[in-house]
C-alpha cells in the first residue's frame, strides 16, 4: 500500500511538472507572439514611410524632368528665334508642342513607376499587418495550455488506480 502511494505521489508530482512546464511554454509563445507582432507592425509602418517617399520622389522626378523641359523649349526658341525663323507658328511650333508632350509623357512615367513601386510598398505593408494579426491569434490561454497534460495525467493516474483496486480485489488483495 506504501509503494501505491509512494508512486501515487511521484505520478503527481510529475503531472505538476509538465503542467508548469506546459503553462509556462504558453506564457513563452504569447510573449514572442507579441514581440513578433510588434516587429511585424513597425515594418509595416516602415513600409508605408517607403510608399509615401517614393511618391514625393516620383513627383519631385517629374516636376525636374518638366523644368528641363522647359529648358530644352526655350534653347528650341532661342536657336530659331536668332535664325530669323518666326518661332510661334509653323514646324518650330510643331517641334516645341512635339518636346512639350514627349516631356509630359516621361513625366508621367515617371510618375507612373514611382506610383507602381509605392503601391508594391503598400502592399507589403498589408502583408507584414496581417502577419501581425495572425501571430497575435496563435496566442492561448496558458491556464487552458497547462489543462490539457493536469486533465490528461490525473485521469490516465485515476484510470491506472481504479484498475489497479478492480485488480487487488479480484485477488483478494483488496479491502
Amino acid at each position: 500500500m506504501a509503494l501505491d502511494f509512494l508512486g501515487s505521489l511521484i505520478a503527481g508530482a510529475g503531472i505538476g511538472f509538465q503542467t508548469r512546464a506546459a503553462y509556462d511554454a504558453a506564457k513563452a509563445q504569447n510573449l514572442a507572439a507579441e514581440w513578433n507582432a510588434g516587429i511585424a507592425r513597425q515594418n509595416a509602418d516602415d513600409l508605408d514611410s517607403l510608399a509615401a517617399n517614393q511618391r514625393l520622389l516620383g513627383e519631385k522626378a517629374a516636376g525636374d524632368l518638366r523644368r528641363h523641359v522647359a529648358g530644352v523649349i526655350g534653347e528650341q526658341r532661342a536657336v530659331t528665334g536668332a535664325s530669323g525663323v518666326k518661332v510661334d507658328a509653323g514646324s518650330s511650333a510643331v517641334a516645341q508642342a512635339s518636346t512639350a508632350a514627349m516631356g509630359e509623357y516621361d513625366a508621367q512615367t515617371l510618375l507612373y513607376n514611382h506610383e507602381m513601386q509605392a503601391m508594391d510598398f503598400q502592399r507589403q505593408a498589408r502583408n507584414q499587418r496581417s502577419q501581425a494579426s495572425l501571430m497575435l491569434a496563435t496566442k492561448q490561454n496558458p491556464w487552458l495550455a497547462a489543462a490539457a497534460p493536469a486533465v490528461t495525467g490525473y485521469s490516465n493516474l485515476w484510470h491506472h488506480y481504479g484498475q489497479q483496486s478492480y485488480v487487488d480485489r479480484r485477488m483478494g488483495m483488496g479491502g
